[in-house]
């Protein structure tokens, strides 16, 4: 054990301060790794806490609303734990009442900021969050009930589907470095989700000229570079409209009007797929009707 750690005695690591800070690292956010793991952000802090006293590794620092990974190494071990954790969640969970759910950044952020919802979907299912190239990894597997994802342009064969509309801001003291015409610099979504594209579109089809400055499918780091004025972004309409954890966003700008991504609900052959998936997007539907999304036609 590493000098500082804990009095022969104590109370040593447990698999919840794991994944608190597993998930603090990975977000860098308390508030996003709160969300993901369905607990306040109050507890995410104790947690971390807890992890550096028993170990006496200090993994994380905050500079202003910004948190710093101080030890890589350690958020690498970090993330292979938890992953090892949740692949035995699912295989406990087969066998649990909760179905399992694998959701995507924006819809989890989208649930996470409607009380009531958070509340439901935490009742009913076992949830995990996930990149869109995981998800579609899933959408081929057996280890979940239910994969929630964007769909590609052409992809029709989902039988529940909804529209969840997107926004792009930029701050509105952001300014060109120079009096020649600048490229507005995006933090895009991740290259490989439909969000993407559908951004690129958007803003071509608007006359915008961008430059990436990065992609990220993680809906709280876009946010803070948006806040810190470093980049504009993409984000859920709803999120926008509702401002709760993330906030600020009334000193952002919004750059045409929202555009919808479609969203799939995957049933995955157990049994009861469908049924789930069915009560899903009714709960979705009805629940998030003022929060950005629409159900399909």
């Amino acid at each position: 054990m590493v000098n500082g750690a804990k009095a022969p005695g104590s109370a040593g690591l447990t698999l919840g301060m794991v994944r608190a800070v597993s998930e603090a690292l990975r977000t860098r956010s308390m508030t996003e790794a709160a969300l993901i793991l369905g607990v306040s952000q109050s507890a995410i802090t104790q947690q971390v806490g807890k992890f550096e006293a028993v170990t006496g590794v200090k993994v994380m620092s905050r500079v202003g609303n910004t948190l710093f990974v101080e030890r890589e190494d350690i958020a690498y071990v970090m993330e292979m734990i938890t992953e090892l954790s949740q692949q035995l969640d699912r295989l406990i969970n087969t066998k649990a009442p909760k179905a399992t759910l694998a959701l995507p950044f924006c819809v989890s952020a989208l649930i996470g900021s409607h009380p009531d919802l958070a509340r439901w979907t935490a009742e009913h299912f076992y949830s995990e969050v996930m990149g869109f190239k995981e998800l579609v990894k899933q959408s081929g597997q057996n280890n979940f009930d239910l994969v929630v994802r964007p769909l590609r342009a052409r992809e029709t064969e989902v039988d529940y589907q909804f529209d969840c509309f997107f926004r792009m801001l930029k701050q509105k003291t952001w300014l060109a470095a120079s009096e020649e015409p600048q490229r507005m610099p995006v933090l895009m979504p991740g290259g490989e989700c439909p969000s993407h594209f559908a951004a690129a579109e958007f803003m071509e089809s608007n006359g915008i000229a961008f430059a990436e400055s990065g992609r990220s499918e993680e809906i709280s780091y876009r946010a803070m570079q948006l806040m810190l004025g470093l980049s504009a972004t993409l984000l859920p309409a709803g999120l926008v409209d509702h401002p709760t954890q993330y906030g600020r966003f009334e000193d952002c700008q919004q750059i045409g009007e929202p555009f919808p991504v479609r969203i799939g609900v995957q049933s995955i052959g157990r049994s009861g797929g469908d049924s789930h998936a069915a009560f899903l997007f009714e709960a979705i539907g009805s629940r998030l009707k003022d929060h950005g999304v629409a159900v399909s036609n």
